[in-house]
C-alpha cells in the first residue's frame, strides 16, 4: 500500500479518535446541560424538573457515550482495514459534514473516497 494512502487512513483514524474524546467528554456534561436547560422555566415544579434533568442528561449520557464508542470502534476497523469500517467511516463522514463538524466529515470522507480500493477484499 503506498504511503499516500496510508497517511490518509491515519488522518482519518486520528479524527475519529479525536471526536471520539470529544463525545465522550461531552457525555459528562449531559446532565449540567440540562440542568441549565431548567433555569429559565419557572413553570416546572422541582419534581418536574428533577425528571427532565433525568431524562434529558441520561439520553444525554447514553447517545454521546454511543457515538463515541462507534468512532474508536471505526478507528480500529481502519487499522485492520476492515470493509465495515470503510462503510462506517463513510456515514459518520456523511453526518458530520452538515454539522458543526463540517471539518472533521470532510476529512474522514476524503480518505474514505480516495482509499476505497484499500478495502477491496482480496
Amino acid at each position: 500500500m503506498s504511503d499516500q494512502i496510508e497517511k490518509w487512513i491515519d488522518y482519518a483514524r486520528y479524527t475519529l479518535i479525536f471526536c471520539g474524546v470529544c463525545y465522550v467528554f461531552l457525555a459528562f456534561l449531559g446532565f449540567p446541560i440540562a440542568y441549565l436547560a431548567t433555569l429559565e422555566d419557572q413553570n416546572l415544579s422541582d419534581d418536574e424538573k428533577l425528571l427532565f434533568i433525568g431524562i434529558l442528561g441520561g439520553l444525554l449520557f447514553v447517545i454521546s457515550i454511543i457515538i463515541g464508542v462507534l468512532n474508536f470502534a471505526i478507528s480500529y476497523g481502519l487499522k485492520k482495514r476492515r470493509k465495515w469500517a470503510w462503510i462506517g467511516g463513510l456515514i459518520l463522514g456523511i453526518l458530520y459534514v452538515p454539522s458543526a463538524c463540517l471539518p472533521f466529515g470532510g476529512v474522514i470522507l476524503y480518505a474514505m473516497i480516495k482509499n476505497q480500493t484499500a478495502f477491496d477484499p482480496k
